[in-house]
């Protein structure tokens, strides 16, 4: 057991260091969510953590035309109280499972806000850190946004992104866990195996 990450420093060392041993390659959880499932993609869409050569490269998801399925944001979860909640998944209805954990992020107010008064999207900073995977502007991360919020919130945003000004703003992100009795990270690297 390598316990769990208390400060910003020790999520840093974390992601990158601790993973699975899965057919004789180590796949560190940063590995596993950029280079596997983001398509070896950076967070900043930039090269992903595998180099050329890399035979872990081999099982990355190809992104369709470069694009990254943003649905997986609301898939996975680092353990702090602001993530999506933990799910089961199952192969043969991934793409329905994703859809309901993407629909079901984005209608709680602590995820998406819309204020049509102020003319601002209010988003979790997972889309911030992530906007790459969500569009290039705040229009299309709000287009994106879209397709998960549902009919009545898909009128009142489409008439915010008609009018001048258009906005999104992050919210805070709450790092707590709600985990007790654990130890606390010390930054030694762990790893399970997997065969």
């Amino acid at each position: 057991m390598v316990g769990a990450p208390s400060n910003a420093f020790q999520r840093k060392a974390f992601f990158p260091s601790v993973g699975y041993n899965v057919g004789g390659h180590f796949y560190s959880f940063d590995d596993l969510e950029s280079g596997v499932l983001r398509g070896n993609k950076s967070p900043k869409g930039g090269p992903g953590p595998f180099p050329a050569g890399d035979p872990r490269a081999k099982c990355s998801l190809d992104a369709q035309e470069g694009q990254v399925d943003n649905r997986i944001h609301f898939a996975l979860n680092c353990g702090a109280k602001s993530c999506p909640p933990v799910k089961k998944f199952s192969s043969d209805a991934v793409n329905e499972e994703l859809a309901i954990v993407a629909q079901a992020f984005f209608q709680q107010p602590e995820n998406c806000k819309l204020s049509p008064a102020e003319n601002v999207l209010y988003l979790s900073k997972i889309l911030m850190w992530y906007a790459n995977d969500f569009g290039k502007s705040h229009v299309e991360i709000a287009q994106a946004v879209r397709e998960h919020i549902g009919e009545n919130r898909n009128e009142e945003l489409d008439l915010m992104l008609k009018k001048p000004g258009f906005k999104i703003k992050y919210m805070s992100y709450d790092w707590g866990n709600d985990a007790s009795h654990t130890v606390t990270f010390s930054g030694g690297c762990g790893s399970c195996t997997m065969l």
